[in-house]
């Protein structure tokens, strides 16, 4: 599943509400939807081949609360592929929220491309699972597996489990961080820090692409990079 080539979802009419939504957020929206919405991006590319269409992300409370984000195939207005990413989540950096929006990337492969949320499994089976391995592969995470069968990790906690204590933050110290709303300042350096980090990462991989002669794949993630860039101040 995991892809560089410059493949776009077919322009579905029905994700007109999602399109416009997004228009909005990018325009007016503070810097925490706006930078999701950019990730959603990378990661559509990097790992899904450009095949998703245009969700609803909104940071807001969970059908859980538990839970750290959730997504829903079609909501109670009609509205399809919605991703929600609780305000909780923040609490625990940067890094926990990109593994959670990847998650639900995932749940939206599964919906949309293999019309499978495997309820039987509450939405984490071996189809979750499969879709999951290349991924992966690509961070060097253990692979998951359905309730945690043979060691593997739990699917429901992928890739989250996965994450550094010195790079993501533990959960243990979540009361400690800053909260989105009580230190913006906080969170615009932490999001900084992982473009920078994400725009490194591109462009190794632009360079293995070059390497190994697939211009236009290359090129492509070099966009991806160049478009997180810093914008100039006028």
């Amino acid at each position: 599943m995991t892809s560089t080539t410059p493949t776009t979802a077919p322009r579905d009419p029905a994700r007109r509400p999602h399109r416009e939504t997004r228009r909005l957020i990018m325009r007016d929206g503070d810097e925490a939807p706006r930078a999701l919405y950019e990730a959603f991006d990378v990661f559509n590319t990097l790992h899904f081949g450009g095949l998703l269409a245009s969700p609803l992300i909104f940071i807001a409370a969970c059908s859980s609360p538990r839970a750290l984000g959730d997504y829903c195939e079609r909501d109670i207005h009609g509205l399809r592929s919605r991703i929600r990413i609780a305000p909780a989540t923040w609490k625990r950096g940067w890094k926990r929220v990109l593994a959670t929006l990847l998650h639900e990337m995932v749940h939206a492969w599964c919906a949309e491309l293999i019309d499978n949320l495997e309820p039987g499994y509450k939405g984490h089976g071996p189809i979750f699972c499969h879709a999951t391995f290349p991924i992966s592969e690509f961070y060097g995470w253990p692979y998951c597996a359905p309730q945690g069968r043979k060691g593997r990790t739990r699917a429901e906690h992928w890739p989250a489990v996965q994450l550094d204590d010195d790079d993501h933050g533990p959960a243990k110290r979540a009361a400690k961080a800053p909260r989105v709303d009580d230190d913006p300042d906080a969170l615009a350096a932490g999001i900084a820090l992982e473009r920078a980090r994400v725009r490194a990462h591109l462009a190794a991989l632009a360079a293995q692409l070059r390497e190994g002669k697939r211009a236009r794949s290359a090129a492509l993630i070099e966009q991806l990079a160049l478009d997180l860039e810093p914008q100039a101040t006028p």
